[in-house]
């Protein structure tokens, strides 16, 4: 059986609730040469059965599923490197498991890294929807600009895709549980590696009010690790 060509990625952490909807997104896409990778980071709701499910109807070659026996969660970075190491596509998406890919997402972004072989990571534009899937923001996706980037996140997460040997030597770090994106962003640029945007829509993005983010006992952890990029990051040369 021949390797997928792209790979998607979704850590899982009691996500029942938005989890059907954004492996379906992906199922529905146009381009269909394509394979799931989903770590169950220590759920305590039904994600798990959800996955099995589709498992059950899609077979193990289209969605694969790790951590299911997992003693305790290991956060969400390192929860992506698993998908990531266990990935076969030669591009990677980013996928979490409450948001939702444009239809064409897979072949916009696969048509693009075929265009752009220098490229090792791109993003695109993304739409802000509420809990009911009500769209209410676009965010536009600007040029990629290091010093920007030092100062704060605009890319959006839900759109990235990257080239497989590119982020296996640059990987989310492991420590950080919040705002491993931008860490991530920041060493693939230290690492010499090329960062380009698309235009496109490609993602939904969902805003929850309950989101890690938002959570009060986060807050502190948050600042915490703004603080650490910023402070390295003021410390880094263009």
């Amino acid at each position: 059986m021949s390797k997928p060509k792209v790979s998607v990625c979704i850590p899982v952490f009691n996500a029942e609730l938005w989890l059907a909807e954004s492996i379906q997104s992906i199922i529905d896409q146009t381009f269909q040469d394509w394979e799931i990778i989903i770590y169950n980071d220590c759920s305590t709701d039904s994600s798990l059965k959800i996955v099995e499910h589709y498992q059950k109807l899609l077979g193990d070659s289209k969605i694969d599923l790790f951590g299911k026996n997992s003693p305790e969660s290991i956060g969400i970075a390192s929860a992506r490197n698993q998908c990531i190491s266990h990935s076969l596509g030669e591009i990677i998406c980013v996928q979490d498991a409450d948001d939702i890919s444009h239809k064409e997402r897979l072949q916009k972004t696969w048509d693009f890294f075929k265009r752009h072989k220098t490229v090792d990571l791109t993003y695109g534009a993304c739409q802000y929807i509420d809990m009911l899937g009500r769209p209410f923001h676009e965010v536009k996706a600007d040029d990629f600009d290091f010093e920007r980037l030092k100062k704060e996140n605009w890319i959006q997460h839900p759109t990235v895709a990257y080239r497989r040997k590119a982020i296996l030597e640059t990987p989310y770090r492991s420590e950080c549980r919040v705002l491993d994106d931008w860490f991530m962003y920041y060493d693939m640029h230290k690492a010499g590696k090329k960062i380009m945007p698309m235009q496109d829509t490609l993602s939904f993005y969902r805003v929850l009010l309950n989101s890690v983010s938002r959570s009060p006992e986060k807050a502190e952890e948050i600042a915490a690790m703004k603080k650490k990029f910023l402070e390295e990051s003021n410390n880094a040369q263009s």
